[in-house]
């Protein structure tokens, strides 16, 4: 390990915290990006890269979203890369006439918000996704602008470009404690020992919540173990990113394994299908026994063309949210020098976004007021109360 000080460490080499190193070197600070395992190799890179804004809690969360929507449509000349950038649509499939009565809810919402979200009966939806069963399904929310990107292209993209700044990255290291002398940052500890740093930011996901209390922070995040599989390559099946508007019934109380359904064909024309979910107190990456065929089961009743295709591969990511599904983004009042920046739960139309955030935080800028609603200390004084 390098006796070397930092400006900043950022911690987490996913997609936020590689937005935010990359800014962050871009603007002159001598920044190390540390990530335990390979880069992307936590829930970024487990990501299906949908870009979209429907499934969006209204209010300042939609307002972002809509902005990091036409971000992300930039990313490949801002950063000179091949992103597979596709605006394909993207699909909330209705299953019954209470999802449909909530649809028909947030699409008004929506519109109002200046988003194109349009109701589809099922006629309609069959004639957009025929590979859709008509069975399964009375109709879907339908938003024809958005799409998706590749999130491990788009992590890489970040580094490489940062590297130019002079970002140094170390992977396969765990950073283990934030080291706080006198109420502020002095730096993080590691497998290989100590580094010094002026500022510190917390990007790992679902183990954030584990690196702030080193700091005497307790994050109220909650753990979510879930899993998802893909294909074998398949010739062309669906056009959009799709998804169920079961996802709006699900309880934030519930300790039971909640079998949700999304679905995107690869430009390569491999299928990704998820995401079986449930509550959990420990950060595993094991699949489960139950949880792949159901999710298989699911995806065969909404599209039959996948009843022959082989399943080769499966994987299980924890991730990490709040109880309002809002994100955290903002520096800790409680420790100074330390910014968190995780639980989003639209990562990637929000990530670079949350990369200039993070950078103009560390850097002390003025940032919107409003921002303080997504502030870690926000969350943790309402988990007080």
């Amino acid at each position: 390990m390098s006796n070397r000080s930092w400006d900043v460490v950022v911690g987490g080499g996913g997609l936020i915290g590689s937005a935010a190193a990359y800014h962050l070197a871009r603007s002159g600070l001598r920044t190390l990006l540390i990530e335990q395992g390979c880069l992307a190799s936590g829930a970024s890179g487990s990501n299906f890269g949908n870009v979209q804004v429907q499934d969006s809690e209204f209010g300042l969360s939609l307002e972002l979203s809509l902005q990091g929507h036409e971000a992300c449509a930039g990313l490949e000349d801002e950063l000179d890369t091949e992103l597979d950038y596709q605006r394909t649509g993207s699909l909330l499939l209705i299953e019954n006439e209470h999802q449909w009565a909530a649809m028909e809810e947030r699409a008004a919402g929506l519109q109002a918000a200046g988003v194109p979200a349009q109701l589809l009966d099922q006629a309609e939806l069959s004639r957009l996704e025929p590979s859709v069963s008509p069975a399964s399904v009375i109709g879907a929310l339908y938003h024809a602008s958005e799409g998706s990107l590749n999130p491990f292209k788009l992590v890489h993209a970040y580094v490489l470009r940062g590297r130019q700044h002079g970002l140094e990255v170390w992977t396969h290291t765990e950073v283990t404690a934030v080291s706080v002398e006198g109420g502020r940052v002095a730096g993080v500890q590691t497998g290989g020992g100590p580094v010094a740093a002026g500022r510190v930011v917390l990007a790992a996901g679902a183990w954030a919540k584990r690196l702030a209390a080193t700091a005497g922070v307790d994050l109220p995040l909650r753990w979510v173990h879930g899993e998802a599989l893909i294909t074998e390559p398949l010739p062309p099946m669906v056009r959009c990113a799709i998804s169920s508007a079961a996802f709006f019934e699900a309880t934030e109380e519930s300790d039971q394994q909640v079998v949700g359904f999304c679905l995107r064909q690869r430009p390569e024309g491999n299928v990704m299908v998820g995401e079986a979910a449930i509550l959990t107190e420990a950060l595993g990456r094991r699949v489960t026994a139950t949880a792949l065929p159901a999710i298989a089961q699911e995806a065969r009743v909404r599209f039959p063309a996948l009843l022959e295709a082989a399943v080769i591969r499966g994987w299980a990511i924890p991730v990490a949210f709040l109880p309002d599904n809002r994100p955290l983004l903002g520096a800790v009042d409680e420790v100074e020098g330390l910014v968190v920046g995780t639980g989003l739960k639209s990562t990637i139309v929000l990530t670079p976004l949350a990369g200039r955030l993070i950078a103009s935080l560390v850097l002390g800028k003025d940032i919107d007021p409003r921002l303080a609603e997504f502030s870690p200390s926000r969350a943790m004084a309402g988990a007080g109360q």
